[in-house]
């Protein structure tokens, strides 16, 4: 018993430390985005939605 409560804070403690360490990430929006990126480049996205066209909803 006193083995699981063991290792419950030890699984609790990581946790929390890596919350925190992930939200404390000082990186600007630049920084963010990546030095590949040019500022002011638009990029379109396409999305499937795991739904064949013939499956989907009808167009009139």
């Amino acid at each position: 018993m006193k083995n699981k409560q063991m290792i419950g804070l030890v699984l609790s403690a990581s946790l929390v430390t890596m919350g925190l360490v992930g939200c404390g990430s000082n990186q600007t929006a630049d920084n963010a985005a990546g030095s590949g990126t040019t500022p002011g480049k638009v990029v379109k996205l396409k999305f499937w939605g795991a739904v064949p066209e013939e499956s989907g909803p009808k167009k009139q």
